[in-house]
């Protein structure tokens, strides 16, 4: 179980749909965010395909994918915490609509922190009166961003059915009911939580038993009371300390009990932090340094601003007691903040899986002993470090952070006389109360200069390719000798004088000639959706109008793939025929060749 060479999961992969099927609905949730990740799930969401490969820039593939995904999508995600990305990209303006920013409901040293999808999938075919439905969840310890930490990720297959249900905490549900009603205009709700009480999900083996927790103010504790007699306990969490520097999430899963073997795996910095003296009762290990630095290692960071490590941020805990074993898997560290104090319930909001079973092979010895034989993990040795001096500083930054983000922050567009647009900013945050030695600056995503926070902020004629919810807001708080600064992105409420065109712009910009109109559509003929296609397209060069006589000639690929479809696959037409209704609307001109020509297979259709 758990081998780090071979037993791995493709992201890409697991949110493909199964053969035969397509995407109704999706469902995500995630603490962090970068909008460049977000922007790679519709390939694999949409055309079934992995996620490598050259997914940068202003892509049609993903294009069409996010206009596929219209309505299918909705990702909750805690508020502020977008990641500012290094340049603007037009096709953010496609996320916007599936973003539902929550502000933590554990007040300021809280967190949204579960990490899930939840896809639903339907039997391909326009014309299926009563398609078979499919749905698959995964149960993360990975946010929606790049970063290349160890994770762990659990895959589940399920189906509505009339036999018993997947065991689930009340709050499973409860939750699900939480999130969903807050997102008004995502109309797969109704569906998702009409069918997710009654989902049988298959146990994989070799467990034989799994329920489905939650934790949170109000849903409770994410991992439930510890057997009554335990023979051992196995903790990986990259972070362990609370808020106040103690360990009392670690101590609460270990409990009162005594001559229990416990084994902890973290990152080396957090152990150190913590000290050999308060985990005197436990055999630490660290993720293997080697492993951590290795990227730096071999040069292969060259280029990069930032150095990438590949550093602990799996969460498991693994409960032995006589032969059985339950495994918890999912978003939860640690913490007393993650798990909750004695009966008090955890600030953070958290998913995890519960699996149990009693093969030999998921207990925490053999575990363990499989990632030392692979140098995973070492053990530890403890050394003594410098603990920054600015607790109080980072309380102090992460109130003022909480306060931005539990403000409302409205931003409107409306036409300048000469040209473009004039952007104003509002917002609810109470600019008179926050503290004096901090700044505020507020920037546009798609346009230049930063501007000091006042209850109300503008900037004159900006394109239409430049207007974007997405706003950055750095603080930084200066106190005794020491500071600390925070950038984010936040998406306000955006309203557009004239009405939102930026999709229609953005078409006319991608597919701004004739040749490419006729590259789109047969793109969109073939039935299974090829990426490396997709993300070539590019026109073809000169010769334009003898490419355009090539493809519509009677005996092109292009009009046998029509007339195929017009027979076999309807849901092709259908999908080629919403392009055209787009191109029209944007006006772009579509070549009067085609025109004819899919006159010819849109007769009798409405």
């Amino acid at each position: 179980m758990l081998d780090s060479r071979n037993d791995r999961l493709d992201y890409g992969a697991e949110l493909a749909p199964p053969d035969g099927f397509e995407l109704d609905a999706a469902v995500a949730t995630t603490y962090s965010l970068d909008l460049n990740a977000l922007l790679a799930v519709p390939i694999a969401l949409c055309f079934s395909n992995t996620l490598e490969g050259d997914l940068k820039g202003e892509k049609i593939a993903i294009l069409e994918a996010m206009t596929q995904l219209k309505d299918k999508l909705k990702v909750f995600y805690q508020k502020g915490n977008i990641h500012c990305p290094s340049s603007y990209n037009r096709l953010y303006a496609l996320l916007e609509p599936c973003l539902q920013a929550i502000v933590p409901s554990g007040g300021v040293f809280s967190s949204f922190h579960p990490k899930l999808w939840l896809l639903r999938f339907k039997e391909s075919g326009a014309a299926l009166k009563s398609p078979k439905i499919k749905y698959r969840l995964l149960i993360l310890s990975r946010n929606l961003t790049f970063d290349r930490s160890w994770d762990l990720a659990l895959s589940l297959d399920g189906e509505r059915t009339a036999a018993t249900a997947t065991a689930h905490a009340p709050s499973w549900i409860t939750l699900f009911s939480d999130l969903l009603s807050q997102a008004n205009d995502f109309e797969a709700s109704d569906r998702l939580l009409k069918d997710l009480p009654y989902i049988c999900w298959q146990v994989p083996k070799p467990f034989n038993k799994l329920e489905l927790l939650v934790g949170g103010p109000v849903y409770g504790h994410p991992v439930d009371s510890h057997r009554k007699s335990l023979s051992a306990l196995m903790v990986v969490s990259p972070f362990i300390q609370s808020q106040e520097g103690n360990i009392f999430g670690l101590k609460q899963l270990a409990g009162e009990q005594v001559n229990v073997h416990k084994v902890l795996c973290s990152r080396a910095e957090e152990l150190n932090a913590i000290g050999p003296t308060a985990l005197s009762d436990w055999d630490c290990y660290a993720i293997n340094p080697s492993i951590v630095d290795c990227e730096e290692s071999l040069g292969l960071n060259d280029g990069e601003e930032h150095i990438l490590s590949q550093n602990l941020h799996a969460k498991l805990i693994i409960r032995e007691s006589g032969r059985v074993c339950d495994w918890f898997v999912g978003s939860a560290n640690a913490t007393s903040a993650a798990l909750g104090d004695g009966d008090a319930n955890p600030r953070n909001t958290e998913i995890m899986a519960k699996l149990s079973g009693n093969d030999p092979q998921l207990s925490p010895k053999i575990v363990l002993a499989q990632w030392l034989e692979q140098k995973l993990f070492v053990k530890h040795e403890f050394e003594t470090i410098e603990l920054e001096d600015g607790e109080a500083l980072s309380s102090a930054l992460r109130k003022l952070m909480h306060e931005l983000i539990a403000a409302n922050w409205t931003l409107h567009a409306s036409k300048n006389v000469d040209e473009g647009y004039d952007l104003t900013l509002s917002h609810t945050f109470d600019t008179d109360k926050f503290p004096l030695d901090a700044a505020i600056k507020i920037s546009q995503l798609a346009l230049p200069g930063q501007l000091f926070i006042t209850s109300e902020l503008k900037w004159f004629k900006a394109t239409l390719a430049q207007l974007s919810s997405f706003i950055i807001v750095e603080v930084e708080i200066a106190r005794g000798g020491f500071s600390k600064t925070k950038r984010c992105v936040i998406c306000a409420d955006l309203t557009i004088e004239g009405g939102d065109t930026r999709q229609q712009h953005l078409l006319q910009s991608l597919v701004n000639s004739p040749e490419k109109i006729l590259n789109y559509v047969r793109l969109l003929l073939e039935t299974q959706p090829n990426k490396a296609q997709w993300l070539a397209f590019e026109p073809t060069g000169n010769e334009a109008q003898a490419a355009i006589n090539a493809l519509l000639s009677s005996d092109s690929p292009l009009f046998e793939q029509l007339m195929v479809a017009a027979s076999r696959h309807p849901e092709v037409i259908e999908r080629i025929g919403k392009l055209i209704k787009r191109l029209k609307i944007a006006q772009v001109e579509i070549p009067s060749e085609f025109a004819d020509l899919w006159s010819h297979f849109t007769k009798g259709r409405s």
